[in-house]
């Protein structure tokens, strides 16, 4: 064992294992660091000793610790981990590639978060790419919502599933198991804060559905509740865990026991809703007044909650306009402290509460013996002065160095993961399996919002008997520009491109009436060209060139998407078969 002093900064006695983490550097001893454990205890001076990304041992001082490397963490404060339980990775986020989102989260010591954005089939893909980035732990959530309701306004059937009882809620749970979410979310409130047309809301029955199906595989149900009324119902259908807000007024006793008595926890998700400099230009001066009223129903309620002994965690609803990825978790943690919890109690929520919620308080969120060496490093004390949790200085992850000093040990790979090289068929649609011959899934797509246009799509026999087709018909919707399409997926989820380089362009076989679309999407967006059909069957070929000006990218394809773009309250038709590269 070998111990260098440190001085001002921390020091691993070993550059061969500060660089490459190679099995020597499996066991660390940091001395003398001023641990917060997250227990409730009050801060105090221990080694800690971390063998194969666990913890081993906490002891006022610990002297046999074999070949571990040292680290002098004299005057510094450790602390579990920081989560964020309620995170959306959008491409329309800050930042918004996936390998720059978890950067940002690691540099700021948040070792844990949820995606509350990604389709179902997406969930093994983007586990596999996180591997191999430096990253947080991410839990995945299924998206459940109701027709018309908050969340459904925008996403694919696969992306968000919609139950209106409790048999839709247990059928989708069967459907989602083989997927392994690790929680389920509720868009269980459809008011959009009195600025928005009203959304439809879950109701208490098809809510406890969802708990009752979810609950018995280890899975904990959140809630998007921000509404009195609903956060009753919420608590009485079973709900763990809301994830936003209630601000539609102050909160009554009647709540406050239904929560208790429901064991719920409260992450308000501050930060969000927190009027900044940046958001200000979303804002007239009637919705600035109504965003100040709301978060003063939400800064009560947080104390309300918090003083009858409620858990609150923490959540961000970060990859929302100007909420950015890994920096709101700190600004979560001030405004809990400006709502009336102590910088401890912050500190409690962002690391112990937090895990809880999730169902990985065995696993992780606070510093004890057995728990998953996630360890945030701090030249402060963040339990009198709760904005020190930004002094980071190193984080840790599964007992491995991978920030210093807001820089990544090892640099991020930038883009998408490594292409696999495409195959010529991309379906024929002769199987009955429900998939393209891709092994991906159809996924109707039509305009966003209320309102929206409404589809149908399915494999049916060609007319001559010669096999099967693709038939979409669709309502289009009373908006400017409504539209309808099918997607399909090169890969499962979109995850991983595929390279079509060695092919000149895409074929199908089409009928219709009219102009329809092709888009093929890349990791830098959607390029589109157009084609007519008539009733008759036809072989269309669209070259490359004729997508984004010649500027396609075909090296790093993800999706296919054809459809129309009509008029307001148009029906529309096409059918498709034989689509592949050429």
């Amino acid at each position: 064992m070998r111990l260098r002093p440190t001085g001002s900064s921390l020091v691993l006695a070993g550059s061969l294992c500060f660089s490459l983490f190679n099995a020597a550097c499996a066991d660390t001893l940091f001395k003398q660091a001023t641990l917060f454990d997250g227990t409730g205890k009050k801060p105090f001076v221990a080694d800690v000793l971390v063998k194969d990304g666990r913890i081993s041992q906490i002891a006022a001082s610990i002297s046999d610790a074999g070949n571990a490397e040292v680290i002098d963490a004299s005057g510094k404060a450790m602390l579990p981990g920081f989560f964020d339980i309620h995170v959306h990775w959008t491409p329309g986020g800050e930042p918004p590639s996936i390998p720059a989102i978890a950067e940002q989260y690691v540099i700021h010591g948040v070792t844990t978060v949820t995606d509350f954005h990604s389709a179902p089939e997406s969930y093994a893909p983007k586990r596999a790419w996180l591997a191999n980035l430096s990253a947080p732990h991410v839990a995945f959530a299924a998206r459940m919502s109701t027709p018309g309701g908050h969340g459904a306004m925008w996403a694919d059937n696969h992306t968000t599933y919609k139950i209106s009882t409790p048999e839709d809620a247990a059928v989708a749970m069967k459907t989602l198991a083989p997927y392994k979410p690790d929680l389920i979310k509720l868009f269980a409130d459809g008011w959009r804060y009195g600025r928005k047309e009203e959304n439809t809301s879950m109701d208490e029955l098809t809510m406890k559905g969802m708990a009752d199906a979810a609950h018995p595989l280890g899975l904990p149900v959140v809630a998007h509740v921000v509404t009195v009324d609903r956060a009753k119902k919420a608590a009485g259908a079973g709900v763990d865990v809301l994830v936003h807000a209630v601000q539609d007024g102050d909160a009554d006793e009647e709540l406050v026991q239904a929560m208790l008595s429901a064991n719920m926890t409260y992450s308000p998700s501050l930060a969000v809703y927190e009027v900044t400099e940046a958001k200000k230009a979303y804002y007239d001066e009637e919705a600035l007044a109504m965003a100040d009223n709301r978060q003063k129903h939400s800064m009560y309620n947080l104390k309300l909650f918090s003083e009858a002994g409620i858990p609150v965690a923490t959540g961000t609803d970060a990859g929302m306009p100007k909420t950015p990825h890994g920096s709101s978790t700190h600004r979560e943690m001030e405004l809990l402290v400006a709502g009336g919890l102590t910088p401890e109690q912050a500190l409690v929520a962002a690391t112990r509460n937090s895990a809880a919620a999730l169902n990985l308080l065995d696993d992780r969120g606070t510093l004890e013996a057995g728990k998953r060496a996630d360890l945030v490093i701090i030249d402060g004390t963040p339990w009198e002065s709760i904005s020190d949790t930004r002094k980071v200085e190193q984080v840790w992850i599964d007992g491995e160095l991978k920030a210093r000093n807001n820089t990544l040990v090892t640099p991020q790979p930038e883009g998408l993961p490594a292409a696999v090289k495409a195959t010529a068929l991309i379906d024929d649609f002769e199987s009955s399996s429900g998939r393209t011959a891709l092994n991906t899934v159809y996924i109707n797509h039509r305009d966003t919002g209320v309102g929206h246009s409404r589809s149908l799509s399915q494999r049916v026999p060609k007319e001559d008997g010669s096999g099967y087709a693709y038939f979409m018909q669709a309502a289009l919707s009373n908006k400017e520009e409504p539209e309808a399409s099918v997607r399909m997926h090169f890969t499962p989820g979109a995850v991983v491109p595929v390279d079509a380089s060695a092919y000149k362009g895409i074929t199908l076989s089409v009928r219709g009436e009219g102009a329809y679309f092709v888009s093929l999407t890349t990791g830098s967006g959607e390029c589109e060209t157009s084609f007519s059909a008539t009733p008759a069957w036809q072989t269309v070929q669209l070259p490359f060139s004729a997508f984004c000006d010649g500027k396609l990218d075909s090296a790093q394809l993800l999706m296919l998407e054809t459809g129309k773009h009509g008029k307001a309250g148009d029906s529309v038709w096409m059918s498709m078969d034989d689509i592949s590269f050429y």
